[in-house]
């Protein structure tokens, strides 16, 4: 996903079976894990999914991780 400046993804670590997330400002190199994550030390989860969840007015655009 894109936010702001900067790519972001989420993946599934199998040797540790958590998801991860990591940043980068390209799309092709320079990733790097996301400080503080809060599921990166839960383990067990399967297929990391991401999307924009609609803005009600006046709110900010959220994401949402499945």
């Amino acid at each position: 996903m894109r936010d702001g400046g900067a790519y972001y993804r989420f993946t599934k670590d199998e040797k540790f079976k958590a998801i991860t997330m990591e940043a980068s400002r390209d799309l092709m190199h320079g990733w790097s894990d996301v400080a503080g994550f809060s599921l990166s030390r839960l383990t067990g989860y399967e297929g990391p999914t991401c999307f924009k969840m609609p803005a009600g007015e006046g709110q900010a655009q959220k994401w949402c991780l499945m």
